[in-house]
């Protein structure tokens, strides 16, 4: 008989939890002790969920961890292991501090930094989040994945990231080379293509130049063509390339742009109208 799907998902955590442990100790051949006893660990808490343990049972769980740590308070796997499994039981905050104790061992650790740009984020705190993602993609500068995290918190959180050492623009400078970055080593990716070529329509000077370098490879790898061909035409019309413009329009066939391709011809025509008149 399968478990119910609320065991099933702790199952999967569980098993997603302690194999990115496991990766990480296997790294380090120093903590082997810290991995023995992880393993005892990653065996009861399977247990535990899938017969559905409750109450004492995990907190029993929970003791072994923090005695895990006592034992070996030098290590920031065990540190990281703990606020894992803090984390899934909805301790957050105690979470947060284990993850800062391994910081602490380990300052340069993406995975940890990560976790914890992941958890501030969480608890609404946008601009320690950021800095957290850049921190992990910083550490990691060929991971795709923490690039694209990194662009995307120094945009959103542009605002809060600014202060009298640091300009708005420069943030966005600093968004946009994570994001060029993000979908330069993960080139199929089609999401990382899509949030580097919006980023343009947000900069106060934007390089339309590199916004249509962006958008025709986002044209190359997404089935999404008709908004491909909008944007292209949109940034065709910025660059003054009214004839190119008009060529990307008619290669919409979607009714649903069908709006959209009445204000881009009405804006080519005005914009080129403007040009030609004495």
């Amino acid at each position: 008989m399968r478990p119910p799907k609320h065991r099933q998902h702790r199952l999967l955590l569980c098993g997603l939890f302690f194999a990115a442990v496991q990766t990480l100790l296997a790294e380090n051949p120093e903590v082997n002790a810290v991995q023995e006893a992880l393993q005892d660990v990653r065996a009861e808490s399977l247990a535990l969920a899938a017969r559905g343990a409750r109450g004492e049972e995990w907190a029993k769980l929970e003791r072994s961890f923090a005695d895990l740590v006592e034992r070996h308070p030098s290590e920031p796997s065990a540190r990281s292991a703990f606020a894992e499994f803090l984390w899934e039981r909805d301790d957050r905050e105690s979470a947060i501090r284990e993850w800062e104790a391994a910081e602490r061992l380990a300052p340069t650790d993406a995975t940890v930094l990560a976790r914890l740009a992941d958890a501030h984020l969480a608890a609404g705190r946008g601009k320690i989040s950021a800095q957290y993602f850049r921190r992990a993609s910083d550490a990691a500068p060929t991971d795709a994945r923490l690039r694209h995290a990194a662009g995307n918190a120094l945009f959103l959180f542009r605002h809060e990231l600014t202060d009298a050492e640091t300009s708005e623009d420069r943030v966005l400078a600093l968004a946009v080379d994570y994001l060029a970055a993000a979908s330069r080593l993960a080139p199929q990716v089609v999401d990382y293509a899509r949030s580097y070529a919006e980023t343009f329509y947000g900069l106060p000077k934007p390089d339309w130049s590199a916004a249509l370098a962006a958008w025709e490879h986002y044209l190359e790898i997404s089935p999404n063509r008709d908004f491909a061909h909008a944007n292209l035409a949109r940034v065709r019309l910025k660059l003054g390339h009214f004839d190119a413009a008009r060529v990307a329009l008619e290669k919409i066939e979607s009714a649903d742009f069908k709006r959209l391709k009445v204000i881009l011809q009405s804006q080519i025509d005005a914009a080129n109208s403007k040009k030609h008149s004495p």
